[in-house]
């Protein structure tokens, strides 16, 4: 073999041992985030509420709540906020999140049974 096709034959072993990698981690942040959006859910059931709001309810009320946020890194309100706003309408865990509207601290949230 000649050394091009030795050298091409490492590079795309590498290659794909990288997309494999990031893959992996992909599929880890998705499980985090999923987790995050169920400990969510399970502490507003019902309940209308603001990404600004959920943070200082975690922060103040529901530490399970926090650690979930933190380790899918959606802690801050614009970070959660912006997630929220990426999922909505896709079901999880058969749950939904709908934008109700807005008000002076962001959009409101609020959970629904996923068809």
């Amino acid at each position: 073999m000649s050394s091009a096709v030795e050298r091409f034959a490492a590079r795309l072993e590498d290659l794909e041992q990288r997309v494999a990698c990031l893959e992996a981690r992909q599929r880890g942040r998705d499980e985090l985030r999923v987790a995050a959006l169920v400990a969510l859910a399970a502490s507003t059931p019902s309940l209308t509420f603001t990404a600004v709001s959920a943070i200082r309810h975690a922060e103040q009320a529901a530490p399970e709540l926090l650690a979930a946020l933190r380790a899918a890194g959606v802690d801050r309100p614009r970070t959660l906020g912006r997630w929220l706003r990426t999922v909505q309408q896709t079901p999880v865990a058969g749950l939904r999140v709908e934008c109700q509207g807005k008000n002076g601290d962001g959009a409101l949230w609020v959970f629904r049974s996923a068809p």
